[in-house]
């Protein structure tokens, strides 16, 4: 439930009241939405001012757009399920991603794990290609490079094969190895196919260690691969971004975050209905079937009160965290990981993930992606430093440079500076920012004094 949006809550909520005669809508009125005040650090295990409801009162509910889940309990009147019925959430036709995530969920039994797939499931392209940033990715849930490597191949081995590959050649010889075809003689083929691309097949036989006349029978082999594995599936849809959340200035100054009155759902068990059914005249199986909706429903209104303490504590820590950001956008995130914020709240990273996943804040400057919350950074003397401030310390060395630098003397000045990053994390910042490297700029240079 936690990972789900408002309006996918809603929608769920929806479904309930419908199936459950025991469960009903709430009154919109006098109940204010739940909300935390970033003004101060959050307190533990609940949130200070986050409104706790109360088990006999209302919970906040109203209807959205949310297909195929339902809430299992027990047909003995035993212990409530504490999740959704996965029988139901994979459609007839599934898209790319819920493909995927299906499979995965049986490969990662690993909490942990289940979090680094879902977010390298997330990167797929419509081709079913993953070219995901791993570093980052690793910075981002705090969590080893190796480990997020580690998991990215356990998913190169789900069906179709050649799904999560970050190449061409990748895509070609993960099918090859799951078919058992894979040889030494495709595998050069498969590296070398840039000459094949040139139209120079003397090169390409060369490299392949065989005869030219031999290369059209081992193009044959190739032409019954799938170069994009994941273009058959369902298309995605296209959805609004909705805000689950609202952050507005306090009149005593900070922030005030709440849940969204207007998708978020109101629902309570009718315990008086429920009452009015006891007293009635009730067979062993109809009390049975009474008990347990009552059971159901009382539990679907506890996890939507920890939906929304949980959801308010993460959102809360985060964005307090970052609070110099919500102020002025331009300024730099400071180096947050979900595992920073795990480590601070006492909570896994994989719930970090799960309330963050989708959900959105309705800010004064505009709407903000939880998740762009978090950060990647450099620990230094000083504390830590974003990727955002490297950069900008990155442009200002090339804008004062006297003759271009090289990446490697950019990297030695950085560090100079109290930055440590390798020569490879300058090239890719470099790039992210549209700076040439030290020969386009020699060269650009070079046509400016020309000109003048």
């Amino acid at each position: 439930m936690l990972q789900l949006s408002n309006l996918e809550l809603a929608d769920a909520v929806a479904e309930a009241l419908e199936t459950n005669p025991l469960l009903r809508e709430a009154p919109a009125a006098d109940v204010p939405p739940p909300a935390a005040d970033l003004a101060r650090p959050l307190d533990r295990p609940t949130a200070t001012g986050v409104m706790r409801l109360g088990h006999g009162g209302a919970v906040p509910m109203a209807r959205g757009l949310w297909q195929g889940r339902s809430w299992r309990h027990s047909s003995a009147g035993g212990a409530v399920s504490d999740g959704p019925d996965l029988t139901n959430t994979i459609p007839d036709h599934p898209t790319l991603r819920e493909h995927a995530s299906a499979q995965a969920a049986m490969m990662f039994p690993d909490p942990a794990e289940q979090t680094i797939a879902a977010r390298l499931i997330g990167e797929l392209d419509g081709w079913g290609w993953c070219t995901a940033d791993i570093p980052a990715i690793a910075d981002e849930l705090g969590v080893a490079a190796d480990r997020v490597m580690a998991v990215l191949s356990g998913l190169r081995r789900m069906e179709p094969a050649g799904l999560f590959a970050s190449t061409l050649a990748e895509c070609l010889s993960l099918q090859l190895e799951d078919r058992g075809e894979m040889t030494a003689v495709l595998g050069r083929l498969i590296d070398n196919l840039s000459l094949l691309g040139d139209g120079n097949l003397p090169a390409l036989a060369a490299a392949c260690g065989v005869d030219v006349t031999e290369i059209d029978g081992l193009l044959g082999r190739l032409r019954h691969l799938n170069p994009h594995p994941g273009a058959g599936f369902a298309e995605e849809t296209v959805e609004t971004r909705v805000p689950d959340m609202l952050l507005r200035p306090s009149p005593g100054g900070g922030w005030t975050l709440e849940l969204n009155p207007e998708t978020l759902p109101r629902a309570m068990v009718d315990r008086a209905y429920a009452t009015e059914l006891r007293a009635g005249r009730l067979t062993s199986d109809e009390r049975t079937f009474v008990r347990e909706q009552v059971q159901a429903a009382s539990w679907l209104v506890r996890a939507m009160e920890q939906r929304a303490t949980t959801l308010l504590t993460v959102a809360a820590e985060a964005l307090r965290r970052q609070e110099h950001w919500l102020t002025d956008p331009a300024i730099p995130r400071r180096p947050l990981t979900m595992g920073d914020l795990g480590a601070a709240l006492d909570m896994h990273v994989s719930t970090i993930s799960r309330a963050v996943s989708g959900k959105h804040v309705a800010a004064p400057g505009g709407l903000i992606a939880l998740r762009d919350c978090f950060v990647g950074g450099l620990a230094t003397a000083a504390g830590g430093m974003s990727a955002g401030e490297i950069q900008q310390a990155l442009a200002t060395l090339v804008d004062g440079e006297a003759a271009p630098l090289s990446d490697a003397a950019l990297a030695r000045a950085l560090a100079d500076a109290g930055m440590p990053v390798a020569r490879r994390t300058v090239a890719k910042y470099r790039n992210e920012l549209g700076i040439p490297s030290s020969a386009g700029r020699q060269k650009s240079k070079s046509g400016s004094l020309s000109k003048d």
